[in-house]
């Protein structure tokens, strides 16, 4: 975690941008798709991605997601390693009356379904508003 806070404050922060990319996406993801994610992360200047990173990394929410009381619905995708499945199947657990979705890593479960599918994504999100 340090490590990769300290390269996107660094000069090498777009090489860290573009493998950190190619980690969150699934093999089936076009290259323009890839370039399209990476040109959109790097709006945001890198050292404040390396803040937000690390601010992300260090919260603990596991005391206040049982307390959510609002409709919810979880989407995850199987090859995830970003936020995995499994972490999220435990966040339904903890979410009385929560749905969840999965995407298997073919429909393009990884970290960005909504990009790599967004049919499902949407149809998802659509029925669940019903």
């Amino acid at each position: 975690m340090f490590n990769i806070v300290a390269a996107l404050r660094s000069k090498e922060a777009e090489n860290v941008t573009r493998q950190g990319i190619d980690g969150i996406v699934t093999k089936h993801a076009t290259p323009e798709m890839k370039e399209w994610l990476v040109q959109c992360t790097l709006k945001m200047p890198r050292h404040l991605a390396g803040t937000l990173a690390y601010n992300h990394w260090q919260m603990d929410w596991r005391d206040l997601i049982p307390r959510i009381d609002l409709p919810t619905l979880i989407i995850s995708g199987r090859a995830s390693a970003a936020a995995p499945w499994k972490s999220q199947e435990w966040v339904h657990r903890q979410i009385k009356g929560s749905q969840f979705e999965v995407f298997e890593e073919a429909e393009g479960g990884q970290h960005f379904m909504f990009i790599e599918n967004p049919e499902k994504f949407n149809r998802m999100i659509m029925e669940y508003l019903g």
